[in-house]
């Protein structure tokens, strides 16, 4: 049986994570492992997928949608903005 840890790491092996989203990718592990010791479901899948939304690997992070409306993560626009406003100092 593949674990939830496996299947993640074969996801960053695929597409490696930017040194800027380590902290996203150690928490998206963290929760991995939780949920593989049997951590509590309801409560941690929700926030592994938005750790996994914020390293663009869920299919709706990459395409910019959700159900069907383009629309922008509100922790990429923050991070982006983050980014231009470091940029410009």
């Amino acid at each position: 049986m593949v674990t939830l840890t496996d299947a993640l790491e074969r996801s960053v092996a695929a597409a490696p994570v930017d040194a800027r989203d380590e902290a996203a990718l150690a928490l998206a592990r963290r929760l991995a492992v939780e949920i593989d010791e049997g951590g509590e479901l309801p409560k941690l899948a929700p926030q592994f997928l938005a750790a996994l939304a914020a390293l663009g690997m869920t299919l709706s992070a990459r395409s910019g949608t959700t159900q069907g409306v383009a629309v922008a993560s509100p922790a990429v626009d923050a991070l982006a903005d983050l980014r231009k406003r470091r940029a410009a100092r």
